[in-house]
């Protein structure tokens, strides 16, 4: 598996820690945005956060009525990083 920065592991942990819970898009966006805000000021946010947010948005890019386990979006992240290294 590639490697994944330590705070991507965090957000994705969060995601997952209730196995039963879906999300919908603008849920993911807010809880996204969120968490890069609770980041701001650290210079390694310019290039990874801008990475990983794409990726979201590209993934998630869908019909808003949709659903996603947290497991989903965590899969399709670790997919997308692989590829950028």
């Amino acid at each position: 598996m590639a490697y994944i920065p330590e705070r991507f592991v965090q957000f994705n942990q969060m995601l997952v820690s209730d196995p039963g819970k879906r999300y919908s898009k603008p849920e993911l966006d807010r809880l996204f945005k969120e968490w890069i805000e609770d980041y701001r000021g650290d210079e390694w946010l310019t290039i990874e956060f801008a990475r990983a947010w794409n990726c979201y948005r590209r993934v998630l890019d869908v019909d808003p009525r949709l659903t996603y386990r947290g497991w989903d979006v965590v899969f399709t992240f670790q997919d997308w990083y692989k590829y950028q290294k």
